[in-house]
């Protein structure tokens, strides 16, 4: 969803991705934003994370003028 976003913003001077997440998936691991596999396995924790996750990602959609994201469609 990201990847395509950005080339759309990008427009002429878009980079050609795949589309699969992969771009997006990395820039969350740099940033430290990421939420890993051992993450889980501990469900009030995760909880916490996606719903920073998806604060930051609504952020980038409201920018946009794209539908949010909504946390409890993300754990279900």
């Amino acid at each position: 969803m990201f990847d395509r976003l950005n080339e759309e913003v990008l427009g002429d001077g878009k980079i050609g991705t795949t589309g699969r997440g992969i771009g997006p998936t990395y820039a969350d691991k740099a940033n430290r934003v990421g939420i890993r596999i051992v993450d889980l396995v501990h469900p009030r924790r995760l909880r916490g994370q996606v719903e920073t996750a998806v604060a930051q990602k609504n952020l980038v959609l409201r920018a946009l003028g794209r539908e949010e994201i909504n946390v409890d469609d993300v754990l279900t």
